[in-house]
């Protein structure tokens, strides 16, 4: 992930104003793909990245498609959605490791000091709504090589 002094550089290369660099990384972390995501959009439209981190459709339009991509993966394979209901509803029950590992490089779930937790703040409101609708169970799946995860 890029530290803030990255960010800070990668929105002067890109003309935008540094100083909301922090706002960002709020929202996205440090993530390469979600702050370039962020800093093109801004950049094509013309606008200041505070314009752009508080205007909905903005968001929409800049990280929108790329949402749907991951609620569609989970929502395409019902044992990894269940898995990340299982982390969000139960956050220091371990998981089994393949289906951490999946979470994991998709860059949706992270395990820190004993707890998972979504890695951006952008993800969060989005995959915790696909935990309270329809089609997840709550339910850690069940896994037939016993549970946990490498640690990291």
């Amino acid at each position: 992930d890029f530290t803030p002094a990255q960010v800070e550089a990668l929105a002067r290369g890109y003309g935008l104003d540094p100083r909301h660099a922090a706002a960002l990384m709020v929202l996205c972390g440090g993530s390469p793909f979600l702050i370039d995501r962020a800093m093109q959009a801004a950049a094509r439209a013309g606008l200041r990245l505070r314009e752009l981190l508080h205007d909905p459709e903005a968001l929409e339009s800049t990280f929108g498609e790329h949402l749907r991509h991951c609620e569609a993966l989970l929502r395409g394979e019902p044992l990894l959605l269940q898995a990340m209901c299982s982390a969000l509803s139960r956050p220091t029950e371990p998981l089994p490791a393949p289906l951490y590992e999946r979470l994991y490089r998709a860059n949706l779930l992270r395990r820190e000091d004993g707890h998972y937790r979504i890695p951006y703040r952008l993800y969060h409101e989005r995959m915790s709504a696909l935990c309270t609708g329809p089609g997840c169970a709550h339910e850690p799946p069940a896994s037939p090589s016993g549970r946990g995860e490498r640690p990291r």
